[in-house]
């Protein structure tokens, strides 16, 4: 019993100190001397994090974590009721400190896999507004230093706003709820807001939405959005921005791309079928987009000139687009397989 005690503070040291490796490797060698496997697993994990990757010795340990994960693997996931290692739950340097599963799985288990790891990150998959309320309850929640919900069936900002969040660095939010009204506000003013360090918005946001991010400090963290307009915004971290509809303005964009050095990713659906496509938007285009997706344009020749003699640009998508035959090819010829047509 007292064994069993000492093991349970040991373990109790590393949930407190997530980041304190010595008190993972002390943990494993105290498991070790009592021929439990999971030491050596642990031991393994720390050794592999604090090696370059690729290396003879990295590439050998990796096997050996592999050999220990298929033998034991299973049997370590038992207490906690969880099917499988892989994508859903992760090891980290010997204890799941990333999950990907339903909400009803965390409602039913997230507790008992928090009490015997130091869980950071979490990922539901469709989350509805009933699932929400009781998912924020959990306790495990409020140390997660990642949240990602995808895809988000409700809009969750109130929610999370009131959930005392004491780790949180990193949201991601998808999805495209039915209703209009979202409560970002409310989120931008919650105190463990001013902790985060990356945001992804990717959902449905208006025009109020936009207004309240570029107000707050939610743009100098926001690496992924998606609107229903064109935001009014700066972005100086922003990497990727769709527009749904997207209505052919070109100096909203122009201004955005001019505070936005980091823009890698850009989509932009056009509101009307088939509307021309100003070629302004083109000749403006950060040298950092490296992926471009236009949905519902007109291309000129003139504009099909423009992208094949943009070298920066890596890969294009076209949907719903027209263009001539020939423009088809002289884009098929610059960009390969990396054109991307349809409708």
């Amino acid at each position: 019993m007292a064994d069993r005690d000492a093991l349970e503070q040991l373990r109790a040291r590393v949930l407190a100190s997530p980041d304190d490796v010595g008190v993972r490797r002390v943990f494993a060698d105290a498991l070790t001397e009592r021929g439990d496997p999971r030491g050596e697993f642990i031991s393994v994990q720390c050794d592999l994090a604090a090696l370059p990757q690729g290396t003879p010795e990295w590439l050998a340990l990796q096997r050996h974590e592999r050999a220990l994960l298929d033998r034991f693997g299973q049997h370590w996931l038992q207490p906690l009721r969880l099917a499988s290692v892989g994508d859903a739950a992760e090891f980290v340097r010997g204890f799941i400190e990333r999950w990907s599963c339903t909400p009803g799985e965390f409602i039913a288990k997230g507790t008992r896999v928090a009490a015997l790891n130091p869980l950071r990150a979490l990922s539901l998959r469709g989350v509805s507004e009933a699932h929400l309320v009781h998912v924020v309850r959990i306790g495990a929640v409020l140390h997660l230093e990642e949240l990602r919900l995808e895809p988000v069936l409700c809009w969750p900002f109130h929610h999370l706003a009131a959930t005392p969040f004491s780790r949180l660095r990193r949201l991601e939010l998808t999805g495209k709820p039915s209703n209009a009204s979202s409560g970002l506000g409310a989120l931008c003013e919650a105190p463990w807001f001013q902790q985060l360090e990356v945001l992804s918005l990717k959902l449905p946001l208006g025009g109020p939405d936009l207004d309240v991010l570029e107000k707050s400090r939610g743009r100098d963290i926001l690496t992924q959005l998606e609107t229903r307009r064109t935001p009014p915004l700066s972005g100086p971290v922003l990497e990727s921005l769709r527009v749904r509809q997207w209505g052919g303005e070109v100096e909203p964009l122009q201004r955005l791309f001019e505070s936005a050095p980091r823009l890698q990713r850009l989509a932009l659906h056009a509101v009307l079928q088939f509307q021309r496509l100003n070629e302004g938007v083109l000749r403006s285009l950060p040298r950092s987009i490296t992926a471009l997706l236009l949905e519902g344009v007109s291309l000129s020749e003139s504009a099909v000139d423009l992208l094949v003699e943009s070298p920066w640009l890596g890969e294009l998508g076209l949907v719903r687009s027209r263009l001539s035959p020939v423009s088809v090819d002289r884009l098929g010829l610059r960009f390969g397989q990396r054109l991307h047509l349809s409708g």
